[in-house]
């Protein structure tokens, strides 16, 4: 009988560890959730798509940081870019150029009136209301910066 008993409750402990190595494996099947934000720069016909993992970028100064840590050149001016990149502010006649930033972030979003939209694949994105120093960058996040004439 206690052979019996002993046999049994070995077969239960293998079952156990069994069944606690399967549903701890990893299933290779589902992609780790992944820290990125899409930077877009759009010139004229191009468009430069640049995928940005932030799990090693202190977001301290919002998009400025990512900006610093992937060194692209930018110059600020009231909040405002003058030059980002390739682009730059300009005059020509009558016309006037300016560096726009679009986000998909409702936060950073301007609520007004006055608010532009941009639609990159599929998803709306609406100029910024707030500084690039102060915006929100997160995961999933989409940020379009373009030249554009007003």
């Amino acid at each position: 009988m206690k052979k019996r008993i002993v046999f049994i409750l070995f077969v239960a402990i293998i079952m156990c560890f069994s069944l606690f190595a399967v549903s701890c494996k990893k299933n290779d099947n589902i992609e780790e959730e992944k820290n990125t934000f899409i930077l877009v720069e759009e010139k004229g016909e191009e468009v430069i798509e640049k995928v940005i993992d932030l799990s090693n970028i202190d977001l301290k100064n919002g998009l400025i940081t990512v900006l610093d840590n992937q060194e692209i050149e930018y110059v600020i001016d009231s909040n405002e870019f003058t030059k980002f990149d390739q682009m730059e502010m300009y005059i020509e006649g009558d016309d006037i150029y300016i560096i726009e930033v679009y986000t998909s972030n409702e936060t950073d979003q301007d609520d007004s009136e006055y608010a532009r939209t941009v639609t990159y694949k599929g998803v709306e994105l609406v100029n910024i209301k707030c500084s690039p120093y102060e915006m929100n960058i997160a995961n999933g996040t989409i940020v379009l910066v373009k030249l554009e004439k007003i």
